[in-house]
């Protein structure tokens, strides 16, 4: 099995804006923004639709967006992603830690419930596509020792068991070369 075959990334707009805005300007670091347009392109790297409309929201990186063509934007609508965007809502709501408190305040099921909010339709779509999962969010340290006010990605995605990796690990396994 090719490496395409068996790894897909879908990357969180934290993947694009981060490194735009600090370390890899476009003017600093082109090489970085063609691998990514060719992983892209290639299928490699994947987008939802929600994070495209995030990302779209600045505008060199909607010009950027829009001059990579050749992909497909997922679509959030997809019945499965719905399906497993209600499951990670549910957990959101009713987990609970071993002395059976809740680990999310209503805050973070309130949040998450948003249309606009990317990150469990993100996780969504990689566990309804078998997809690994790149964000730059890091996960919250001490979730479980009393109600986190927030969700993290990382710590949703262990939850469900679902592969999620930083934008590092991801360019490490596409065999990016800063040249």
């Amino acid at each position: 099995m090719s490496r395409q075959e068996a790894e897909i990334f879908l990357i969180d707009a934290n993947v694009l804006i981060t490194p735009y805005e600090t370390y890899y300007p476009f003017d600093f670091a082109p090489t970085y923004w063609s691998f990514l347009e060719r992983e892209i392109k290639s299928g490699s790297i994947q987008l939802l639709d929600k994070v495209h409309d995030e990302i779209s929201k600045g505008k060199e990186l909607r010009q950027w967006i829009g001059g990579v063509t050749g992909f497909s934007i997922i679509d959030s609508r997809d019945n499965l992603i719905l399906e497993k965007y209600a499951s990670i809502l549910d957990y959101l709501q009713n987990c609970k830690n071993n002395k059976n408190e809740a680990i999310y305040k209503d805050s973070a099921l309130f949040e998450w419930s948003k249309s606009n909010v990317a990150d469990p339709w993100l996780i969504a779509t990689a566990m309804a596509r078998g997809y690994i999962l790149v964000t730059l969010e890091q996960p919250n340290r001490s979730l479980g020792t009393s109600a986190a006010k927030s969700a993290k990605v990382p710590d949703v995605c262990k939850h469900f068991d679902l592969p999620c990796i930083d934008l590092f690990a991801m360019i490490r396994k596409l065999g990016f070369i800063f040249e």
